[in-house]
């Protein structure tokens, strides 16, 4: 209670609510994907949600995803926003504008930066094209607002991670952090809960990725190491996961020639026949820890969603403390 800033992930739906009982002072804005149908039903409506928040605070800094056409929507109106060019893996979800309902091109600028812009002018008769950014995200690191390039080399894998860490140094330094303290935090982090640990499990070197929806899930399989000894894809259908799954047809599960494929969780069935849709060979095993006996002795890799991800580690650190005390994470801790 003695920190000067506190910073919140917060359930996109509940940002207006919480936002306002906090006095919010900077809002980031990283990606808007489906997620949880069942409970908010399409992205469109989180949209309009934000975008309310957004047009009814005008003091607010907003720090928003230029590359994502939701995000981009939902922060146009901000007098104070900052636009970070962090990337976006997938489109599934910005093939119309948002507020004109008419088609997006997605294109490239001169230079070869990626470029956005709605067919549809909107109402006024402006065009809702990309912003050009404030900050950007390279693979030789940040370029901040002056132009000067911040090498940027992070613990957790991934170019979402990458966009997501420039996003929060573009807020820190919003809120008066220094850049190059902000960017040395980034680089500390090694892994948020779990995610991105690998865990030592009766021979096997356990590696651990969450996803929620279909952009997360898109995501994390180009993290996955196709040269791995085994493959665990773990979906629950819980009401913290959401309870309909037909998202996971949006997702690309190809390509997994060579490695051992098995399908775990609760709903393990659906799952299944997704992958089999997909032509990936694989197994079916509920249980996940059974699951991860199942791949032989060496790299394994899980892909698994938020209660799936959730009892899994529970389950492998109850493992560990029966066989030595702690559940040994190789990335630098104990979990």
């Amino acid at each position: 209670r003695a920190a000067d800033r506190l910073v919140l992930e917060v359930d996109e739906l509940h940002v207006p609510g919480i936002a306002a009982k906090l006095d919010c002072n900077v809002l980031v804005l990283l990606n808007l994907s489906r997620d949880q149908l069942d409970r908010v039903g399409e992205i469109n409506k989180i949209e309009r949600v934000l975008r309310e928040y957004v047009q009814a605070h005008p003091d607010l800094t907003v720090i928003a995803n230029c590359d994502d056409v939701q995000v981009t929507s939902a922060a146009w109106d901000c007098p104070n926003v900052v636009w970070v060019a962090a990337g976006v893996g997938f489109t599934g979800d910005s093939t119309s504008c948002p507020r004109t309902g008419g088609p997006v091109v997605r294109t490239e600028k001169a230079d070869g930066s990626p470029d956005w812009y709605a067919v549809k002018p909107l109402p006024d008769g402006s065009e809702f094209r990309r912003p050009t950014p404030t900050w950007t995200i390279g693979p030789e690191g940040i370029t901040d607002p002056a132009g000067e390039v911040l090498p940027l080399d992070l613990k957790i894998p991934g170019n979402a991670n990458r966009g997501n860490a420039t996003q929060a140094v573009a807020a820190a330094v919003a809120l008066g952090v220094p850049e190059k303290d902000a960017v040395a935090a980034a680089e500390r982090v090694d892994n948020v809960a779990g995610r991105y640990s690998t865990v030592e499990f009766e021979g096997r070197e356990v590696h651990l990725l969450l996803a929620k929806n279909p952009a997360g899930w898109q995501e994390a399989l180009s993290m996955v190491d196709r040269s791995a000894d085994g493959l665990v894809i773990a979906v629950n259908g819980q009401v913290a996961d959401g309870q309909d799954l037909s998202w996971l047809w949006d997702v690309r599960f190809e390509n997994f020639e060579g490695i051992k494929v098995v399908a775990a969780g609760e709903r393990s069935a659906d799952l299944a026949v997704r992958i089999g849709y997909a032509g990936v060979e694989h197994e079916t095993v509920p249980d996940a820890l059974a699951a991860l006996r199942a791949c032989p002795r060496g790299r394994v890799e899980v892909l698994a969603n938020y209660t799936a991800f959730r009892d899994l580690k529970k389950a492998l650190d109850r493992a560990g403390d029966r066989t030595t005390g702690t559940a040994t994470d190789t990335d630098g801790a104990a979990s």
